[in-house]
């Protein structure tokens, strides 16, 4: 069960954007995944095991199921929303826009959200580029207050947040 309640503090921790920081999220719900199916088979063997000789359960086969359920909705309820942190991004999106030829800002920790870089574009959208991306995809959000954003290279999709702020995902085109 220490095993397991380890793999599943790692799972909240990388999900809520507490650690680790940058791409070595990955990794960690990685290493909590492999712990979870490692402690799940030795639960199926040793459940198996118990009703073969027994011929009826026991209290504990419930232990791990439930609290890996649990564990797992903690995980996905822990992940930061957009919403709480939005008007630390309209501030930095709001000065960028009002600072002529402003330069490019690197590694801000806006709320729990780590954002790689933050840059204007010359259409007046400013991207917030999220350092927790895939390898291939560049993902984040834009604060676009006059049109939707479009007109990068490769695949933009981009799904409207409320307001001037949109939800974008970059897949690059090679």
């Amino acid at each position: 069960m220490a095993v397991t309640l380890t793999a599943l503090v790692l799972l909240v921790l990388a999900r809520g954007h507490w650690w680790p920081r940058g791409s070595d999220w990955y990794f960690t719900t990685a290493a909590a995944g492999l712990l979870l199916l490692a402690t799940g088979c030795i639960w199926v063997i040793s459940t198996i095991a118990v009703l073969r000789r027994y011929r009826r359960g026991a209290w504990w086969m419930l232990a791990w199921p439930l609290t890996t359920t649990l564990g797992v909705i903690v995980a996905l309820a822990s992940a930061p929303q957009f919403d709480n942190d939005r008007p630390q991004f309209e501030n930095i999106a709001q000065q960028l826009l009002a600072t002529p030829d402003s330069e490019t800002l690197d590694m801000q920790r806006i709320g729990r959200f780590e954002v790689d870089r933050v840059y204007e574009m010359p259409t007046g959208e400013v991207y917030f580029t999220d350092a927790r991306r895939g390898f291939t995809d560049e993902s984040g959000w834009v604060y676009s207050p006059s049109h939707i954003p479009a007109g990068r290279e490769g695949d933009l999709t981009v799904e409207n947040l409320g307001g001037p702020w949109y939800r974008y995902r970059l897949v690059m085109s090679f």
